[in-house]
C-alpha cells in the first residue's frame, strides 16, 4: 500500500441507524469516499467512489481494507455491497479485496465479505 494515502472516518447517526462516512486523502488531497451503513450483523457499503485522477493508486483497496477492519472491530458478520453487472472495474475492485457474489439479480450482484 502507498503510504501517501490517509483514511479518515466520521460517525453519523441517521434516525438511530448508525453509519460511517470514509474519506480518502492522497498527499492531503481528497481522492475518494464512501458511506457505510451499520446494521445489527452487517455493514453495507454505499456510494463508493474514487476520483479518476487517483484510480489505480491503491486508494480503493485501502478504503475497503479500512471498512473490513471496522467491521471486525464492531464484531459484525459481514460487509456487503451491490455492484452493477456492467461495472467490471467495481466488481474487480471488490473481488480483489475478498468480496464474493452472494446473490445475483437481473442487473446487479450482491457481494459480501465474511468476517
Amino acid at each position: 500500500m502507498n503510504s501517501k494515502i490517509d483514511i479518515q472516518h466520521y460517525t453519523v447517526d441517521f434516525d438511530e441507524s448508525n453509519a460511517i462516512v470514509v474519506a480518502a486523502l492522497y498527499d492531503n488531497v481528497f481522492a475518494g469516499s464512501c458511506h457505510c451503513g451499520i446494521g445489527k450483523n452487517i455493514m453495507s457499503v454505499y456510494n463508493f467512489s474514487v476520483h479518476p485522477d487517483y484510480r489505480g493508486k491503491g486508494v480503493a483497496q485501502k478504503m475497503l481494507n479500512y471498512l473490513i477492519d471496522c467491521g471486525r472491530l464492531a464484531k459484525k458478520q459481514s460487509v456487503t455491497t451491490v455492484v452493477f453487472k456492467d461495472n467490471a472495474a467495481a466488481y474487480g475492485c471488490y473481488y480483489k479485496a475478498g468480496f464474493r457474489i452472494v446473490k445475483e439479480e437481473n442487473d446487479t450482484y450482491l457481494m459480501g465479505y465474511q468476517l
